[in-house]
């Protein structure tokens, strides 16, 4: 609205996804976690219902996974948040299968059980594709040039420096990554390895 005075802020929610100037990442990864609560609540009557494994593990691909996910082409995850996001999914699989932290079931057990994709695998895979597409493009559009901003004025700090997003990908297929991304056949080949190191299997 004309006239209408602006607030600034450290961070604001736009399209689903938060942005911000902070430097943690946990605020937002809270945030899809929660909805993704939401959307499992949604459903529980069904999740703990009697009706197939099979059947319940595709309303949890299908309507909750996303919910949690979206957004998630760049995150660039540590490992508490990593460890955050299995844990919250392992809770889901104990309800789906219909077991608690006191059967004693190990985590490998449950996921033989529940079926369900690691979330963690999802995440990377999603992030390579769309590396691979960022890579491609040709017409200069903002999605590309802020993968390669960097702030004026602005200095990474002396202490360990947080993961940047490109920083598993430079590690897995060198600084040329764009260039090799060119190859969409020979990108998706390795798309398979880089998300196969992240496979949890319980």
């Amino acid at each position: 609205m004309r006239g209408e005075e602006l607030q600034i802020v450290d961070e604001v929610v736009y399209l689903g996804q938060q942005i911000t100037m902070k430097s943690s990442r946990s605020g937002e990864i809270q945030r899809r976690i929660s909805a993704g609560w939401i959307a499992f609540a949604k459903y529980r009557k069904i999740l703990k219902s009697n009706i197939p494994i099979c059947l319940k593990r595709k309303i949890y691909h299908g309507c909750i996974e996303p919910v949690i996910t979206y957004g998630s082409q760049v995150w660039a995850l540590n490992k508490r948040l990593v460890s955050k996001l299995r844990t919250t999914q392992r809770s889901m699989e104990r309800a789906i299968i219909g077991v608690t932290k006191r059967d004693h079931l190990t985590n490998k057990k449950v996921r033989e059980l529940s079926g369900t994709n690691d979330i963690i695998s999802t995440i990377k895979k999603l992030k390579w594709s769309w590396a691979g597409h960022i890579a491609r493009m040709k017409d200069n559009r903002w999605t590309q040039r802020t993968m390669e901003w960097i702030p004026i004025g602005q200095k990474r700090e002396r202490a360990r420096p947080m993961t940047r997003w490109d920083d598993e990908i430079i590690k897995f297929m060198g600084v040329t990554w764009i260039r090799k991304a060119q190859d969409r056949k020979l990108w998706k080949i390795h798309g398979e390895a880089f998300v196969q190191q992240w496979t949890d299997h319980g």
